[in-house]
Formats: C-alpha cells, structure tokens, sequence
C-alpha cells in the first residue's frame, strides 16, 4: 500500500487522537487543544503519512531549546528563548501501519526541514521503550546534561522516558 507524506493539518486531529490512544499506553496522551498548539508554533514542521485508507502515522514537532523539555498537555504557541534546536515532539504509527518504516520516513523527512531551517540540532524525549530505535537513527541520550527541574519534568513522560539529542547533518 502506497504511503504519502504530507503537512499535517488540524482537520487531522481527530485521526491523529485515535492513533494515539492506539499507541500510548503507559502515558495519557496530549488533549487535541495542545495537539493543535504544537500546529500554531511559527517554523513548525507537523508531518502526516497517509494512505487510500486514512492517516497511518504521524510526527509533530517543531523549534524548542536545546536541553529543554516541553511540559506535557501544555499548550504551546512559541519555543522559549535560548540555543534553538528542531524538537520532535510526538512521533505515532498506528499498530495497523507498522512494519512499513514509516516512522524512519517521517523522521527522515523532518531532519531535512531542521537543515532546510538552518537548525543544527535535534531533540526528542524517548517513550515507552523507543530508545533502540532514535539510537538507530542517530539520537544518543542527554538525559544526564537536563537541571533536576528538567529531570522532575522527565518523569511525567513515564518510567523509561529520556532525554535524547543529535547533531542534523
């Protein structure tokens, strides 16, 4: 089935809902008013993957500041001042669409906009286990570098949640 990458749009909010109920299970997902701030930040770069059936995946993510934690289900229309850097803030395959290297494309395709902005860094907090896969695409963990106010922040984003950053090439 062929997959198309395209800008994420608001009328996508509801799909993008059902994929994350479908997804994550060890935190409670962002209500849909802070998913669609994320869409309001200037320079965003919010990501869909659809097929003929419907949305399959999905990447929000946006400038941030390097060693900083976005809280979660906070609504967020302009990153903080400091060093920028292209945050990945939420990153989704709904369980159907898997197998596909979906997440790899989106992923991909978002580094390139963050070198097209002139961003020289990329960050992300890893979920749920996913930390094999963001050090298979480059990502290595920072967690330790974030102040004990960011590492309080860390521990709503559950157990295995950490902080993890690379260079964009």
């Amino acid at each position: 089935m062929p997959y198309q990458i395209r800008p994420l749009q608001v009328s996508d909010l509801s799909a993008v809902m059902t994929i994350q109920a479908r997804c994550y299970l060890d935190i409670e997902p962002e209500r849909p008013e802070v998913m669609a701030s994320k869409l309001a930040i200037p320079a965003h770069a919010c990501l869909a993957c659809e097929s003929s059936q419907g949305l399959a995946a999905y990447l929000l993510c946006h400038p941030w500041v390097m060693g900083d934690i976005p809280a979660l289900d906070t609504i967020s229309t302009c990153p903080p001042a400091g060093q920028p850097c292209f945050y990945l803030h939420d990153l989704a395959v709904d369980p159907g669409a898997r197998g596909q290297k979906l997440a790899q494309r989106l992923v991909q395709q978002a580094l390139q906009i963050a070198r097209d902005q002139g961003l020289d860094h990329a960050a992300l907090v890893a979920v749920q286990g996913s930390l094999p896969f963001w050090r298979s695409l480059g990502f290595t963990d920072h967690t330790h570098r974030l102040s004990p106010e960011l590492q309080q922040r860390l521990q709503k984003y559950g157990d295995s949640a950490c902080y993890l950053a690379r260079s964009v090439p």
